[in-house]
């Protein structure tokens, strides 16, 4: 024998038919090296199932050394058939969920086909397992003994099919029968396969039972197992046909209105309600016939049910012809209610243009749309529809209206001027007045000839005019409809318009009678401005500033149709310093009289705006007017406006004239140097050289930051010639010592004047007398008392020494003389200088308006201020007064000696 692992030994197998031709290619089973010995053992797994004519076996030596060859390859060699597959179920007919009709009764019954795929050695009979799902008290051979509707396991009958037809590929058919003849719609036949072949493998994928084999019940209550209704080979359904069925109630035209016209260009609702108890994908088609007539396709809507990708139902609407539109787009169809065999189509579709003019019966005749229904074929592979149900709507009798109307009740057609709101359409047609150039709104609304729906939005042009003059739009929604215009002007004066329809689609026409109609009187002329005064001044002439916060106006035009009452004019005005503005303002001129074609309106005005703006009498003001007349005619433009004023007034100051230069000129205080809070009078006389007016005095005091703060003011009405005297009095609020500076402006019309520095005041401290001032020098010279009190207590004892000196040396006799004569003799032995008192002036009279005095020589003025005679007071022994300075005492130091002796 060779030596072990020399070459190679190979199990091969090879498929072959029944005569021994191979088939296919062989397979390498095992291949290892060869043994000791010559003797060998191999293992290997075999192919689970070969062709029918079996394997061929063989055991090769490969791999020789030294060219050596396997002499008797056919030697070692055996053929096996093999079968390790169960036979395979691949379906059962009916199929599962499949809908059928009753089979013929016994002997007959329904036909029932097992498809099994086994190559080698297929079964020859097997056993078919069926559950006819009726009670058994109903009839012979219901299978569903205990009434619970479930195919228990103990409840399917068996059947046994043999003989099968075998077809190439190892597919055997088995065929049988199944009386299912007493069963009604919707009962079902449950049915599974069992059986073996000839090598004893167990048909697989027969399936079982749907109630398992167990100790607990089959149900769907709590605690029950559940059906396995895919546990069975296959579950048919029953199915009886039945006729579909038109809810009509619920079936209508939406939209409409029975016995009311349709309309083209309206869209309408088609809405069906049908209902089939073998389900709604048994439905279809449906047909919506308006025209009464199922064969008249061009009057018809064509609905075509589907199922969609969700098992939904879905529709497919197609129009018959050209005289109807429809909507997929817009159109609906679902399931109705809880009832799935209930189906609602709600199909949008609208009249075109073109609908046949011999249904539009003006509403003495009317048409019923029929309904008509067809379902699928009874069998499969018919192309008859098993029902075929035909409906009329009874309660959606139609005809045709494609007519259109204006609606002319009153109230909804307009034509309102814009300006003012004036509605010039009247029914009788009468004529109005309007003014060229205004706009002018036509609103209205169309509605079809026999009802009051209205017309589609741009289905035709509303056209407003005459033969000249033409204007277009079209209706929108509602019907509605607004055209804006301008009033032409006209050589005649006059407009006669005409409301129609135009561009009609189709067949339609409009039946409006009469015409609607607007008559206008055309104003094409301007109203004019003849004249305007302010305070009775014509223009160009200067204009008062002190009356110009209350200015009286009065404008005359001219117009020939008259104005509004209601709008007055109204006067602008610009108040300029040359170029520059100063301020802008407008009235309105409420008050008119009418005279003939005249107007005059008046009015007040204030160009000072209350005070608010300071006028100069280099300012100008420029008036224009705007305003319309009766008709809305404004004013011409053209030199009235504010480029182009149509007047102009120069401001000028015409009331009184002074000047504090002038020599009657007075202007003092009533006390120069006052103590601190003591009033202090400013008195002024001034003379008018002007006109009669308001004077107004303003004193302003200067503060610290440099600036001039006003203090007091008065006013007072002039005359023109008169001397005007006023005061204004002021409390010293400053420290003693101090002095405060004033000037004082006058105004006239609010507008500066002139102005002048008045002597400043100089406040001086309170003098202190009596006991006060005893009290006062007291404390202020407390040594200079004491010294004073040991002069006196040294003079009293030096007195009283010589008293008791001269006691002693004359005695009492001597001392006790009278001394009264010689002291007159002494006294009259002296000379003592003559004083030169100057008599006291008169105090000043007050001073009041005068009446206008009559022309007489005016008295030498009298300086404000004159040297006294006796020249500078002289100074008291303590030096000048507290607070007072030399210059004060130069002018004024007579008058505070005066002040002492009258007190004296």
């Amino acid at each position: 024998s060779p030596l072990s692992g020399e070459f190679n030994l190979r199990v091969i197998g090879q498929n072959v038919t029944y005569d021994g031709d191979p088939i296919g290619q062989p397979i390498v089973l095992a291949e290892e090296s060869n043994p000791n010995f010559g003797s060998y053992n191999l293992t290997f797994m075999s192919p689970i199932e070969s062709t029918p004519g079996g394997m061929v076996f063989s055991v090769e030596a490969v791999n020789l050394p030294n060219g050596s060859m396997f002499t008797n390859p056919g030697y070692n060699t055996i053929r096996l058939v093999l079968d390790g597959n169960s036979p395979l179920v691949l379906g059962v007919t009916p199929f599962d969920g499949q809908e059928r009709h009753v089979g013929p009764p016994a002997p007959g019954g329904q036909a029932v086909t097992v498809n099994i795929q086994d190559s080698v050695d297929p079964p020859t009979q097997i056993s078919l397992h069926y559950w006819v799902g009726c009670k058994s008290t109903v009839a012979i051979g219901c299978h569903d003994f205990n009434f619970d509707g479930l195919p228990q396991e103990d409840e399917y009958a068996e059947k046994i099919l043999s003989s099968p037809e075998t077809i190439t590929g190892g597919l055997n058919i088995f065929n049988g029968l199944v009386d299912d003849s007493m069963l009604e719609h919707g009962q079902v036949v449950s049915m599974y396969v069992s059986g073996k072949d000839g090598q004893q493998n167990q048909v697989a994928m027969g399936g079982g039972p749907v109630c398992p084999p167990t100790p607990q019940v089959c149900g769907y209550a709590p605690g029950q197992i559940l059906p396995n209704w895919d546990a069975d080979a296959s579950t048919y359904r029953i199915r009886q046909e039945f006729e579909p069925v038109v809810d009509l109630t619920n079936s209508s035209i939406v939209g409409h209105e029975d016995e009311q016209p349709l309309h083209p260009g309206i869209m309408y609702t088609a809405q069906v309600v049908l209902s089939d108890r073998n389900g709604w994908d048994d439905i279809q088609f449906v047909q919506f016939a308006l025209g009464e007539d199922v064969n008249d396709d061009e009057t018809s809507i064509f609905i075509q049910l589907e199922e969609d990708e969700n098992g939904m139902p879905k529709a497919r609407l197609n129009s018959g012809g050209e005289y109807i539109a429809v909507s997929n787009l817009y159109s609906q169809v679902s399931t109705f209610g809880d009832d799935a065999n209930q189906l609602l189509i709600r199909a949008r579709f609208q009249l075109t243009w073109s609908f046949p003019e011999v249904y539009d019966t003006d509403g003495f005749e009317h048409f019923i749309p029929v309904l008509k229904v067809t379902d699928k074929p009874c069998n499969e592979g018919e192309t008859t529809p098993c029902f075929s149900k035909i409906s009329g709507l009874g309660s959606n009798a139609w005809s045709l209206d494609n007519d259109f109307r204006f609606y002319t009740e009153p109230g909804h057609i307009k034509a309102v001027e814009l300006r003012d709101g004036t509605n010039h359409y009247n029914d009788e047609a009468e004529e109005t007045l309007i003014g060229s150039g205004q706009a002018l709104r036509v609103t209205g609304r169309v509605l079809f000839s026999e009802d009051e729906t209205p017309a589609p939005p741009g289905a035709f042009d509303v056209v407003f005019g005459d033969f000249d003059h033409v204007w277009r739009t079209s209706p929108r929604d509602n019907g509605e409809f607004s055209l804006d215009l301008l009033v032409p002007a006209v050589n005649s004066g006059h407009l006669d318009l005409r409301l129609r329809l135009d561009d009609l689609p189709g067949l339609a026409q409009d039946e409006t009678d009469p015409l609607p109609r607007v008559r206008f009187a055309v104003d094409s002329s301007n109203p004019t401005i003849q004249t305007v005064m302010l305070n009775e001044v014509p223009a160009g002439s200067p204009l008062s500033i002190g009356e110009a916060n209350s200015l009286q106006i009065m404008l005359e035009t001219v117009d020939d149709n008259g104005f509004d009452m209601e709008n007055p004019a109204v006067l602008h005005y610009r108040i300029r310093a040359g170029e520059a503005e100063i301020s802008r303002g407008a009235t309105a001129l409420p008050e008119t009289l009418p005279f003939g074609d005249q107007f005059f309106w008046t009015g007040e005005i204030d160009l000072t705006d209350m005070g608010a703006t300071m006028l100069l009498p280099s300012y100008v003001v420029d008036v224009w007017v705007s305003g319309s007349d009766a008709t809305g005619n404004p004013f011409d433009t053209s030199n009235n406006n504010i480029n182009e004023p149509f007047a102009t007034w120069p401001l000028s100051l015409l009331g009184p004239s002074i000047s504090f230069t002038h020599p009657e000129t007075e202007i003092e205080w009533s006390n120069p140097s006052p103590t601190r809070g003591e009033t202090s009078e400013l008195e002024i006389s001034i003379l008018n050289e002007g006109g009669k007016g308001d004077v107004q005095f303003v004193l302003q005091r200067l503060v610290d930051t440099g600036y001039w703060n006003e203090e007091a003011n008065t006013s007072m009405p002039v005359s023109a010639g008169i001397t005007a005297v006023a005061s204004i009095p002021i409390v010293a609020n400053v420290e003693a010592g101090e002095s405060q500076a004033y000037r004082l402006l006058v105004l006239i019309d609010g507008v500066e004047m002139d102005r002048y520095n008045v002597d400043p005041l100089i406040v001086k401290k309170d003098t202190v007398r009596d006991g006060d001032a005893l009290a006062q020098q007291a404390s202020d010279g407390q040594f200079a008392i004491f010294m004073y009190l040991v002069a006196v207590a040294s003079l009293s004892a030096f007195l009283w020494m010589l008293v008791m000196y001269r006691k002693m040396k004359y005695g009492d006799d001597e001392f006790e003389a009278d001394q009264t004569e010689v002291v007159a003799e002494e006294m009259e032995q002296k000379e003592v200088p003559e004083l030169k008192v100057q008599p006291a002036l008169p105090p000043k009279p007050t001073h009041v308006p005068a009446p206008i005095p009559q022309p007489a020589p005016q008295p030498t003025p009298q300086p404000s201020v004159q040297a006294d005679p006796r020249g500078i007071a002289p100074l008291p022994p303590t030096g000048l007064p507290e607070g007072w300075t030399q210059e004060q005492w130069n002018h004024f130091g007579w008058k505070y000696i005066e002040g002492f002796s009258k007190k004296k």
